[in-house]
C-alpha cells in the first residue's frame, strides 16, 4: 500500500527536477532563464526580459541623419571655395530641418542651429576679406560685434582680438587684426566638437582665447600716435596691441 502512494509523488517530483536541471539555451542569461522557467509562454518571457534590457535610442532617425551631416562638415569646408561654400553645407541645413520640424527641443538640433548661425557670419566675413586685402585691417567695433555674437553662440572665449587706436590727421580710429582666419577655426572646430560630444567645448570668458590672435609686435594701420586701445572691462577676454 505505501509503495502505490508513493509511486504518484515520485511521478509528480520528477518533471520537477527535469525542469529545475532544464538546459540554458545560448544566448540566454542564468536568471533570466530561471525566471521564466515557469512561464506559460516561455519565449514570450524572455523577450520582456530582452526589451527591458535593451538601451534606449538617444537620437530619432532624422538625428542620426543630422550627426551624420555634422560629421562630413569639416571636410567640406576645408575643400570648398566662397561659391561652392553653400552648396558644400547644404546637406547639413536640409538635415537639421528635418530634425527641428520633428523635435525642435533636442540639444542636438539646438546646438547645430547655433552652428549654423555661426556659418552664416562666417560666409559674410569671407566676402568682407575677398573684397579687401586678407592683411588689412579691421574696425574694432565690427570685429568686436563678431567676437561677441561668436562668444555667445558657442558660450566661450572662441577668438582673440588685438585694438590699436590710431590718431590721424581725419580723427582718431580704432582697428583690429583681420578676423577671418580666426572664425573659421572657431566654426572647424565647433563642427567637430559637436560631431563628436554632442555639445561644444570652449574656454569661458575669464580663459585665454581658444584661439589666439598669433602675432606679435604692433598691428600694421597708417596713421600717427598708434597706442592700445582702452577697453575698460568690457573686452570680453580680448587682448589689446603692446
Amino acid at each position: 500500500m505505501k509503495r502505490l502512494l508513493l509511486a504518484p509523488i515520485i511521478l509528480v517530483l520528477i518533471p520537477l527536477a527535469s525542469c529545475s536541471k532544464s538546459p540554458i539555451p545560448p544566448g540566454i542569461e542564468a536568471n533570466v532563464h530561471k525566471a521564466c522557467l515557469k512561464a506559460v509562454d516561455y519565449t514570450g518571457c524572455i523577450d520582456q526580459f530582452n526589451k527591458k534590457n535593451e538601451p534606449q535610442k538617444l537620437l530619432s532617425e532624422k538625428e542620426e541623419v543630422l550627426l551624420n551631416e555634422l560629421k562630413k562638415l569639416p571636410a567640406r569646408m576645408t575643400r570648398t571655395s566662397l561659391l561652392q561654400f553653400q552648396e558644400n553645407v547644404s546637406g547639413f541645413v536640409d538635415a537639421l530641418s528635418l530634425a527641428k520640424f520633428e523635435n525642435p527641443d533636442s540639444s542636438l538640433v539646438i546646438n547645430a542651429s547655433k552652428l549654423l548661425n555661426a556659418f552664416d557670419l562666417l560666409y559674410e566675413e569671407w566676402k568682407y576679406s575677398i573684397n579687401n586685402s586678407p592683411y588689412s585691417t579691421r574696425n574694432f567695433d565690427v570685429s568686436s560685434s563678431m567676437k561677441n555674437r561668436y562668444d555667445s553662440l558657442f558660450g566661450g572665449n572662441t577668438f582673440d582680438l588685438r585694438c590699436v587706436k590710431v590718431s590721424g590727421l581725419m580723427g582718431n580710429f580704432q582697428f583690429s587684426d583681420p578676423i577671418f582666419n580666426q572664425m573659421f577655426l572657431v566654426v572647424y572646430s565647433a563642427a567637430n566638437q559637436l560631431a563628436e560630444n554632442g555639445s561644444f567645448q570652449f574656454p569661458s570668458t575669464s580663459e585665454s582665447a581658444f584661439v589666439p590672435h598669433g602675432m606679435t609686435g604692433r598691428m600694421n594701420v597708417g596713421g600717427w600716435n598708434h597706442r592700445s586701445c582702452d577697453l575698460g572691462s568690457n573686452n570680453n577676454g580680448s587682448s589689446s596691441n603692446k
